[in-house]
């Protein structure tokens, strides 16, 4: 009889990894990236060695790709993203990878919003930026440093998105409903 009741005890165990194996592969990470497009804007250098990016928004939000674990496809209001990163970043600093293109550049950069990221009555959004590799020459000075301003035309900034992402724009969600009203709106992302 205890021959027969290990037995039993090994083929539960064994089933009960097989179940929890199972479950673990189907915890997939959501990510997927925002894009926003802009009708123009600038870029001004810091001293703090970053750049502020302005974008003059070319709607009232930014579309958000969710590409695993299915595709999802969403709008997010810019003034509820600035809302949510602010609130975000004042936990812990949210910066993500993405890529400028305008006119005929393009330059991959590090993102986190700026302060009061978006202006309603003008529909700019500000982020704060560094380049990862090289500046275009031509926006360089005869010294080697950026420009006092860089304008242009239409743009695209895109940037990546994870779990963390989500997770930290749901905290800063919260924190912003909470601190004005109390009540809760939809997350971003689920």
């Amino acid at each position: 009889m205890t021959k027969v009741t290990r037995i039993l005890i090994a083929v539960i165990m064994v089933l009960s990894l097989s179940v929890v194996a199972v479950s673990a592969q189907d915890e997939v990470e959501q990510s997927g990236y925002v894009v926003h497009l802009a009708k123009s804007g600038v870029i001004t250098p810091n001293i703090d060695g970053t750049y502020t990016l302005v974008l003059e928004s070319a709607a009232d939000f930014n579309s958000v790709v969710l590409t695993v674990p299915t595709l999802n496809l969403f709008n997010y209001y810019l003034s509820d993203l600035a809302g949510d990163w602010a609130f975000a970043n004042e936990t812990e600093a949210i910066v993500v990878n993405g890529r400028l293109e305008l006119d005929d550049v393009a330059v991959d950069v590090t993102v986190t919003v700026g302060d009061n990221a978006f202006d309603i009555l003008t529909n700019q959004f500000t982020y704060i930026v560094t380049f990862v590799g090289e500046i275009p020459a031509e926006w360089l000075d005869k010294g080697g440093n950026l420009k006092s301003d860089i304008s242009f035309g239409t743009a695209t900034l895109a940037f990546e998105i994870n779990a963390d992402v989500i997770a930290g724009w749901g905290a800063g969600h919260d924190a912003r409903l909470d601190s004005t009203r109390g009540d809760k709106n939809q997350k971003c992302c689920g």
